[in-house]
Protein backbone atom coordinates (compact mmCIF):
# COMPACT_ATOMS: atom_id res chain seq x y z
CA UNK A 1 0.00 0.00 0.00
CA UNK A 2 1.29 3.49 -1.12
CA UNK A 3 1.80 6.36 1.52
CA UNK A 4 -2.02 8.80 1.38
CA UNK A 5 -0.32 12.22 1.40
CA UNK A 6 -3.06 15.26 1.81
CA UNK A 7 -2.90 17.98 -0.04
CA UNK A 8 -4.13 21.28 1.75
CA UNK A 9 -5.48 24.18 -0.54
CA UNK A 10 -5.32 27.81 0.74
CA UNK A 11 -2.76 30.34 1.52
CA UNK A 12 0.35 29.01 -0.23
CA UNK A 13 -1.83 28.43 -3.78
CA UNK A 14 -3.30 32.18 -3.44
CA UNK A 15 0.14 34.20 -2.94
CA UNK A 16 2.27 32.01 -5.33
CA UNK A 17 0.36 30.59 -7.66
CA UNK A 18 1.74 27.14 -9.05
CA UNK A 19 5.16 26.55 -7.57
CA UNK A 20 7.71 26.13 -10.08
CA UNK A 21 11.67 26.86 -10.28
CA UNK A 22 13.78 28.07 -7.06
CA UNK A 23 10.03 28.79 -5.22
CA UNK A 24 9.26 25.18 -5.18
CA UNK A 25 12.88 24.02 -4.03
CA UNK A 26 12.56 26.93 -1.90
CA UNK A 27 9.13 26.02 -0.12
CA UNK A 28 9.94 22.05 -0.14
CA UNK A 29 13.10 22.78 1.37
CA UNK A 30 11.92 24.62 4.17
CA UNK A 31 8.25 22.33 4.55
CA UNK A 32 10.14 19.17 4.67
CA UNK A 33 12.46 20.87 7.61
CA UNK A 34 9.96 21.77 9.25
CA UNK A 35 7.62 18.41 8.82
CA UNK A 36 11.12 16.64 10.09
CA UNK A 37 11.36 18.45 13.28
CA UNK A 38 7.08 17.59 13.84
CA UNK A 39 8.12 13.99 13.02
CA UNK A 40 11.37 13.40 14.66
CA UNK A 41 10.01 15.29 18.01
CA UNK A 42 6.97 12.54 18.02
CA UNK A 43 9.01 9.68 17.39
CA UNK A 44 11.47 10.51 20.38
CA UNK A 45 8.38 11.20 22.54
CA UNK A 46 6.92 7.66 21.68
CA UNK A 47 10.23 5.59 21.95
CA UNK A 48 11.38 7.80 25.35
CA UNK A 49 7.55 6.62 26.98
CA UNK A 50 8.11 3.55 25.75
CA UNK A 51 11.36 3.05 27.86
CA UNK A 52 10.40 4.89 30.85
CA UNK A 53 6.96 3.12 31.01
CA UNK A 54 9.26 -0.50 30.07
CA UNK A 55 11.66 0.54 32.68
CA UNK A 56 10.03 1.06 35.32
CA UNK A 57 7.80 -1.57 34.71
CA UNK A 58 11.14 -4.38 34.82
CA UNK A 59 12.21 -2.65 37.47
CA UNK A 60 8.60 -3.39 39.73
CA UNK A 61 8.91 -6.72 38.66
CA UNK A 62 12.85 -6.98 39.50
CA UNK A 63 11.57 -5.80 43.21
CA UNK A 64 8.73 -7.91 43.22
CA UNK A 65 10.55 -11.23 42.41
CA UNK A 66 13.96 -10.20 44.03
CA UNK A 67 15.68 -12.87 46.62
CA UNK A 68 18.46 -10.78 46.95
CA UNK A 69 19.28 -6.77 46.09
CA UNK A 70 22.14 -5.08 46.37
CA UNK A 71 23.68 -1.90 46.15
CA UNK A 72 26.73 -1.73 43.99
CA UNK A 73 27.61 2.36 45.33
CA UNK A 74 30.76 2.31 43.59
CA UNK A 75 29.01 2.06 40.23
CA UNK A 76 25.45 2.98 41.29
CA UNK A 77 24.35 -0.06 40.06
CA UNK A 78 21.35 -2.33 41.68
CA UNK A 79 21.89 -6.21 41.54
CA UNK A 80 18.78 -8.44 41.99
CA UNK A 81 19.52 -11.97 42.29
CA UNK A 82 16.03 -13.90 40.86
CA UNK A 83 15.10 -17.62 41.09
CA UNK A 84 16.34 -18.90 37.31
CA UNK A 85 13.03 -20.07 36.62
CA UNK A 86 11.52 -16.43 36.38
CA UNK A 87 14.35 -15.71 34.00
CA UNK A 88 12.03 -16.12 31.24
CA UNK A 89 9.30 -13.99 32.61
CA UNK A 90 10.98 -10.76 33.12
CA UNK A 91 13.74 -11.14 29.86
CA UNK A 92 11.51 -9.85 27.35
CA UNK A 93 11.11 -6.49 29.64
CA UNK A 94 14.78 -6.33 29.34
CA UNK A 95 14.93 -6.58 25.93
CA UNK A 96 12.68 -3.62 25.29
CA UNK A 97 14.25 -1.45 27.63
CA UNK A 98 17.34 -2.21 26.25
CA UNK A 99 16.00 -2.10 22.98
CA UNK A 100 14.11 1.49 23.03
CA UNK A 101 17.62 3.05 24.89
CA UNK A 102 19.40 1.96 21.80
CA UNK A 103 16.66 3.55 19.39
CA UNK A 104 17.37 6.74 22.20
CA UNK A 105 21.14 6.64 21.21
CA UNK A 106 21.18 6.09 17.71
CA UNK A 107 17.87 7.91 16.27
CA UNK A 108 19.65 11.71 17.06
CA UNK A 109 22.29 10.80 14.88
CA UNK A 110 20.17 9.37 11.90
CA UNK A 111 18.14 12.40 12.31
CA UNK A 112 21.16 14.90 11.47
CA UNK A 113 22.06 12.24 8.80
CA UNK A 114 19.06 12.54 7.38
CA UNK A 115 18.79 16.73 7.23
CA UNK A 116 22.41 17.05 5.96
CA UNK A 117 21.34 14.55 3.23
CA UNK A 118 18.44 16.61 2.42
CA UNK A 119 20.65 19.67 2.51
CA UNK A 120 22.50 17.66 -0.29
CA UNK A 121 19.53 17.44 -2.18
CA UNK A 122 18.76 20.86 -1.92
CA UNK A 123 21.92 22.37 -3.37
CA UNK A 124 21.85 19.46 -6.44
CA UNK A 125 17.96 20.82 -7.34
CA UNK A 126 19.33 24.53 -7.06
CA UNK A 127 22.11 23.86 -9.15
CA UNK A 128 19.52 21.73 -11.72
CA UNK A 129 17.70 25.00 -12.12
CA UNK A 130 20.51 27.05 -12.47
CA UNK A 131 21.49 25.48 -15.64
CA UNK A 132 18.34 25.53 -16.51
CA UNK A 133 17.84 29.00 -16.27
CA UNK A 134 21.23 29.98 -17.48
CA UNK A 135 22.71 26.95 -19.82
CA UNK A 136 25.54 29.02 -20.60
CA UNK A 137 27.02 28.83 -17.52
CA UNK A 138 27.81 24.72 -18.00
CA UNK A 139 30.61 25.64 -20.26
CA UNK A 140 32.50 27.09 -18.09
CA UNK A 141 32.28 24.15 -15.95
CA UNK A 142 32.51 21.51 -18.99
CA UNK A 143 35.65 20.60 -18.56
CA UNK A 144 36.21 16.70 -17.90
CA UNK A 145 32.43 16.43 -18.79
CA UNK A 146 33.43 14.91 -21.61
CA UNK A 147 30.86 12.78 -23.99
CA UNK A 148 33.00 10.73 -26.93
CA UNK A 149 32.20 10.53 -30.02
CA UNK A 150 31.53 7.07 -29.95
CA UNK A 151 28.95 7.66 -26.76
CA UNK A 152 26.91 10.27 -29.64
CA UNK A 153 26.89 7.70 -32.38
CA UNK A 154 26.13 4.52 -30.00
CA UNK A 155 24.08 6.02 -27.79
CA UNK A 156 21.97 8.24 -29.99
CA UNK A 157 22.42 11.50 -27.60
CA UNK A 158 20.34 14.12 -29.41
CA UNK A 159 21.49 17.56 -27.54
CA UNK A 160 19.14 18.07 -24.85
CA UNK A 161 19.78 14.54 -23.53
CA UNK A 162 23.47 15.44 -24.26
CA UNK A 163 23.07 18.66 -21.49
CA UNK A 164 20.85 16.72 -18.86
CA UNK A 165 24.25 14.11 -19.02
CA UNK A 166 26.45 17.23 -18.52
CA UNK A 167 23.71 18.53 -15.79
CA UNK A 168 23.70 15.52 -13.75
CA UNK A 169 27.30 14.35 -14.01
CA UNK A 170 28.54 17.93 -12.93
CA UNK A 171 25.76 18.39 -9.78
CA UNK A 172 27.32 14.72 -8.88
CA UNK A 173 30.56 16.06 -8.94
CA UNK A 174 29.66 18.96 -6.37
CA UNK A 175 27.51 17.37 -4.17
CA UNK A 176 30.56 14.78 -3.40
CA UNK A 177 32.73 17.79 -2.69
CA UNK A 178 32.56 19.41 1.11
CA UNK A 179 29.79 21.71 2.02
CA UNK A 180 31.93 24.75 2.41
CA UNK A 181 33.09 23.62 -1.33
CA UNK A 182 29.16 23.86 -2.65
CA UNK A 183 28.67 27.54 -1.31
CA UNK A 184 32.43 28.45 -2.89
CA UNK A 185 31.07 26.57 -6.34
CA UNK A 186 27.79 29.16 -6.35
CA UNK A 187 29.49 32.10 -5.25
CA UNK A 188 32.29 31.40 -7.85
CA UNK A 189 29.72 30.10 -10.60
CA UNK A 190 27.18 33.39 -10.06
CA UNK A 191 30.27 36.19 -8.85
CA UNK A 192 28.06 36.77 -5.87
CA UNK A 193 28.47 36.55 -2.12
CA UNK A 194 26.60 34.00 -0.03
CA UNK A 195 28.27 34.21 3.56
CA UNK A 196 28.34 37.81 3.97
CA UNK A 197 26.76 38.59 7.54
CA UNK A 198 25.67 35.03 7.99
CA UNK A 199 25.79 34.16 11.69
CA UNK A 200 24.41 30.90 11.23
CA UNK A 201 27.67 29.75 9.08
CA UNK A 202 29.29 27.92 12.12
CA UNK A 203 26.03 26.48 13.35
CA UNK A 204 26.13 24.45 9.48
CA UNK A 205 29.32 24.08 9.09
CA UNK A 206 29.73 21.92 12.50
CA UNK A 207 26.61 19.92 12.36
CA UNK A 208 27.35 18.75 8.63
CA UNK A 209 31.42 17.85 10.19
CA UNK A 210 29.46 16.26 13.10
CA UNK A 211 26.76 14.32 10.70
CA UNK A 212 30.30 13.06 9.14
CA UNK A 213 31.20 11.63 12.91
CA UNK A 214 27.94 9.82 13.22
CA UNK A 215 27.87 8.29 9.85
CA UNK A 216 31.34 6.92 9.82
CA UNK A 217 32.60 6.53 13.69
CA UNK A 218 29.48 6.87 15.72
CA UNK A 219 30.10 10.20 16.65
CA UNK A 220 33.42 9.63 17.79
CA UNK A 221 35.35 13.06 17.65
CA UNK A 222 38.33 13.00 14.85
CA UNK A 223 41.02 15.30 13.83
CA UNK A 224 39.36 16.26 10.77
CA UNK A 225 36.59 17.35 12.74
CA UNK A 226 38.67 19.53 15.20
CA UNK A 227 40.31 21.21 12.44
CA UNK A 228 37.24 22.24 10.43
CA UNK A 229 35.52 23.53 13.24
CA UNK A 230 38.72 26.00 14.40
CA UNK A 231 39.39 26.38 10.61
CA UNK A 232 35.55 28.15 10.62
CA UNK A 233 36.17 29.92 13.70
CA UNK A 234 34.01 27.63 15.75
CA UNK A 235 34.24 27.02 19.84
CA UNK A 236 33.43 23.36 20.30
CA UNK A 237 35.39 23.96 23.80
CA UNK A 238 38.22 23.68 25.05
CA UNK A 239 37.03 19.18 27.20
CA UNK A 240 36.18 18.28 23.61
CA UNK A 241 39.37 16.05 22.46
CA UNK A 242 39.87 13.53 19.77
CA UNK A 243 37.89 9.72 20.72
CA UNK A 244 35.18 12.00 22.73
CA UNK A 245 31.99 10.69 21.80
CA UNK A 246 29.06 13.61 21.02
CA UNK A 247 25.76 13.47 21.92
CA UNK A 248 22.84 15.36 20.36
CA UNK A 249 19.70 16.52 22.31
CA UNK A 250 16.86 18.59 21.52
CA UNK A 251 17.81 22.08 22.12
CA UNK A 252 20.50 21.02 19.65
CA UNK A 253 18.87 19.59 16.99
CA UNK A 254 16.37 22.43 16.80
CA UNK A 255 19.03 25.15 16.24
CA UNK A 256 20.76 23.21 13.88
CA UNK A 257 17.08 22.54 11.98
CA UNK A 258 17.13 26.65 11.95
CA UNK A 259 20.07 27.22 11.27
CA UNK A 260 20.04 24.89 7.90
CA UNK A 261 16.76 26.57 6.90
CA UNK A 262 17.71 30.05 6.60
CA UNK A 263 20.63 29.01 5.21
CA UNK A 264 18.50 26.41 2.29
CA UNK A 265 16.20 29.46 1.89
CA UNK A 266 18.45 32.48 1.81
CA UNK A 267 20.55 30.76 -0.94
CA UNK A 268 17.83 29.69 -2.82
CA UNK A 269 16.16 33.20 -2.76
CA UNK A 270 19.18 35.19 -3.40
CA UNK A 271 20.67 32.94 -6.32
CA UNK A 272 16.93 33.48 -7.40
CA UNK A 273 16.88 37.32 -7.32
CA UNK A 274 20.35 37.27 -9.01
CA UNK A 275 19.62 35.06 -11.97
CA UNK A 276 15.99 36.19 -12.86
CA UNK A 277 15.78 40.05 -11.33
CA UNK A 278 11.81 40.37 -13.27
CA UNK A 279 11.22 37.41 -10.53
CA UNK A 280 11.34 39.77 -8.26
CA UNK A 281 7.71 40.18 -6.34
CA UNK A 282 7.25 36.51 -6.60
CA UNK A 283 10.45 36.10 -4.42
CA UNK A 284 9.18 38.30 -1.87
CA UNK A 285 5.60 36.51 -1.94
CA UNK A 286 7.94 33.16 -1.18
CA UNK A 287 9.82 34.33 1.10
CA UNK A 288 6.57 36.28 2.50
CA UNK A 289 4.72 33.00 2.64
CA UNK A 290 7.43 30.99 4.62
CA UNK A 291 7.84 33.59 7.47
CA UNK A 292 4.05 33.33 7.85
CA UNK A 293 4.33 29.85 7.87
CA UNK A 294 7.05 29.86 10.82
CA UNK A 295 4.79 32.08 12.46
CA UNK A 296 1.55 29.41 11.74
CA UNK A 297 3.62 26.78 13.24
CA UNK A 298 4.47 28.97 16.33
CA UNK A 299 8.45 29.32 15.71
CA UNK A 300 8.18 33.10 17.11
CA UNK A 301 11.70 33.91 17.81
CA UNK A 302 12.83 32.13 14.33
CA UNK A 303 9.82 34.28 12.11
CA UNK A 304 11.32 37.60 13.56
CA UNK A 305 14.99 36.56 12.81
CA UNK A 306 14.27 35.70 9.38
CA UNK A 307 11.64 38.83 8.60
CA UNK A 308 14.98 40.44 9.51
CA UNK A 309 15.98 39.85 6.24
CA UNK A 310 13.51 41.39 4.85
CA UNK A 311 14.07 44.94 5.58
CA UNK A 312 18.03 44.75 4.18
CA UNK A 313 18.37 46.81 1.87
CA UNK A 314 18.94 44.31 -1.14
CA UNK A 315 15.56 43.18 0.00
CA UNK A 316 14.15 46.55 0.25
CA UNK A 317 15.06 47.83 -3.13
CA UNK A 318 12.40 46.17 -4.99
CA UNK A 319 9.60 45.10 -2.61
CA UNK A 320 6.10 46.51 -3.72
CA UNK A 321 4.10 48.42 -0.60
CA UNK A 322 2.05 45.46 -0.46
CA UNK A 323 4.57 42.95 0.15
CA UNK A 324 6.49 45.60 2.02
CA UNK A 325 3.11 46.12 4.47
CA UNK A 326 2.83 42.25 4.82
CA UNK A 327 6.50 41.91 5.96
CA UNK A 328 5.62 44.23 8.17
CA UNK A 329 2.87 42.72 10.06
CA UNK A 330 4.28 39.62 9.92
CA UNK A 331 7.26 40.98 11.49
CA UNK A 332 4.53 42.52 14.72
CA UNK A 333 3.00 39.28 14.96
CA UNK A 334 5.99 37.78 15.56
CA UNK A 335 7.44 39.89 18.15
CA UNK A 336 3.86 40.19 19.97
CA UNK A 337 3.14 36.76 20.27
CA UNK A 338 7.05 35.86 21.31
CA UNK A 339 5.57 38.02 24.90
CA UNK A 340 7.32 41.41 23.46
CA UNK A 341 4.51 43.96 22.55
CA UNK A 342 6.96 46.80 23.17
CA UNK A 343 8.84 45.76 20.10
CA UNK A 344 5.78 44.93 18.07
CA UNK A 345 4.54 48.52 18.79
CA UNK A 346 7.76 50.02 17.68
CA UNK A 347 7.69 48.38 14.35
CA UNK A 348 4.14 49.90 13.92
CA UNK A 349 5.01 52.88 14.57
CA UNK A 350 7.08 53.25 12.37
CA UNK A 351 4.79 53.16 9.28
CA UNK A 352 2.03 55.36 8.13
CA UNK A 353 -1.06 52.93 7.84
CA UNK A 354 -3.19 55.75 7.08
CA UNK A 355 -3.51 54.85 3.17
CA UNK A 356 -2.86 51.12 3.62
CA UNK A 357 -6.23 50.24 3.13
CA UNK A 358 -8.85 48.24 5.57
CA UNK A 359 -7.45 44.93 5.44
CA UNK A 360 -4.04 46.13 7.08
CA UNK A 361 -5.91 48.68 9.35
CA UNK A 362 -7.99 45.24 10.75
CA UNK A 363 -4.28 44.19 11.44
CA UNK A 364 -3.63 47.05 13.29
CA UNK A 365 -6.31 47.38 15.45
CA UNK A 366 -6.13 43.08 16.11
CA UNK A 367 -2.56 43.62 16.80
CA UNK A 368 -3.22 46.51 19.35
CA UNK A 369 -5.92 44.42 21.11
CA UNK A 370 -8.47 47.48 20.00
CA UNK A 371 -10.75 44.54 19.49
CA UNK A 372 -14.16 47.02 19.10
CA UNK A 373 -12.66 48.96 16.64
CA UNK A 374 -11.66 46.18 14.98
CA UNK A 375 -14.53 44.33 14.76
CA UNK A 376 -16.14 47.50 13.01
CA UNK A 377 -13.74 46.54 10.05
CA UNK A 378 -15.52 43.07 9.78
CA UNK A 379 -18.53 44.43 7.63
CA UNK A 380 -16.73 46.15 4.98
CA UNK A 381 -14.31 42.90 4.72
CA UNK A 382 -17.18 40.73 3.94
CA UNK A 383 -18.11 42.94 1.34
CA UNK A 384 -14.62 43.32 -0.30
CA UNK A 385 -14.56 39.30 0.00
CA UNK A 386 -10.92 39.53 1.17
CA UNK A 387 -9.63 38.20 3.08
CA UNK A 388 -12.55 34.95 2.81
CA UNK A 389 -13.86 34.12 5.83
CA UNK A 390 -11.67 31.22 6.91
CA UNK A 391 -8.96 33.15 7.42
CA UNK A 392 -10.53 34.31 10.91
CA UNK A 393 -10.45 30.31 11.87
CA UNK A 394 -6.67 29.77 9.91
CA UNK A 395 -4.74 33.17 10.64
CA UNK A 396 -2.63 32.79 13.89
CA UNK A 397 -2.96 37.32 13.35
CA UNK A 398 -6.69 36.48 15.01
CA UNK A 399 -6.04 33.93 17.08
CA UNK A 400 -6.78 36.24 20.25
CA UNK A 401 -9.33 38.18 18.46
CA UNK A 402 -11.41 35.24 17.35
CA UNK A 403 -11.95 34.70 21.28
CA UNK A 404 -13.61 37.87 21.74
CA UNK A 405 -17.15 38.34 22.77
CA UNK A 406 -17.76 40.69 20.33
CA UNK A 407 -15.50 39.14 17.42
CA UNK A 408 -18.14 36.15 17.75
CA UNK A 409 -20.94 38.22 17.83
CA UNK A 410 -19.91 40.78 15.25
CA UNK A 411 -18.79 37.37 12.53
CA UNK A 412 -22.40 35.76 13.98
CA UNK A 413 -24.19 39.03 12.68
CA UNK A 414 -22.55 39.13 9.27
CA UNK A 415 -22.36 35.22 8.13
CA UNK A 416 -25.55 33.97 9.62
CA UNK A 417 -23.84 31.30 11.74
CA UNK A 418 -21.84 30.71 14.67
CA UNK A 419 -18.01 31.01 14.84
CA UNK A 420 -16.51 27.58 15.22
CA UNK A 421 -12.85 26.32 15.11
CA UNK A 422 -12.87 23.27 13.18
CA UNK A 423 -10.55 20.78 12.08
Amino acid sequence: MGAAKFVIEGAIEESLGELSGFSREIWKFSNDLLSLVEISNMIMSYVENEHQTTRQKTIKILQDLSLKTEILDEKKLTRYSIPIEKLEHISKYIQITNDTNTALEMLPGTLLMLLVSRMDELIGNLLRVIFEVQPNLLKSRAEGLQITPEQLLTEALDLDELKNRMVEKEIDRVVRESHTYHFKYIEELLNIKLRVELDVWPIYIEATERRNLFAHVGGRVSRQYLNVCSQNGIDVGSTIKVGDTLKINGEYFGKVIEAFIEIGTKLGLVVWRNLIPDDSEKSHASYSELCYLLIKKSYYPFAAKMLEFAFTPKMQQDVTEYNKLKYVINSAQACKWMGDMAECERILALHDWSAAGVVFNLAIHVLRDEFEEAAKLMAPIKDLGSPPSYAYREWPLFQKFRETDVFKATYANLYGRGFEVSI
